[in-house]
């Protein structure tokens, strides 16, 4: 009996270990880190936080971004729409109007 309770709680401890993991890796826990890091950048350097520091900000951090989050840290916080054309295969971005 006190062998199946070690085995359960042996079981549970590696369920948690493995959804912490998975939820660490998740592009919006991702997207979330990188900004609050943009934003404590900004606040050390006594910048807005707005789109032209953030591209600033990746270019002297060396940040390597890939599209993804890049495009919805564009959406998530400054307030940009994408849209995909087929025309010529791109991404098209503008801010959205209010």
């Amino acid at each position: 009996m006190i062998e199946d309770f070690y085995t359960i709680a042996k079981q549970v401890h590696n369920d948690r270990v493995l959804k912490e993991y998975n939820d660490s890796v998740k592009i919006d826990t991702i997207i979330n880190k990188e900004y609050s890091m943009f934003c404590c950048w900004c606040y050390a350097f006594n910048k807005e936080e707005n789109e032209h520091n953030f591209k600033e900000y990746l270019e002297k951090e060396n940040k390597n971004l890939n599209f993804w989050i890049k495009k919805r840290i564009a959406e998530m916080f400054f307030d940009y729409e994408f849209e995909f054309d087929y025309n010529t295969m791109k991404w098209k971005s503008h801010k959205k109007s209010h």
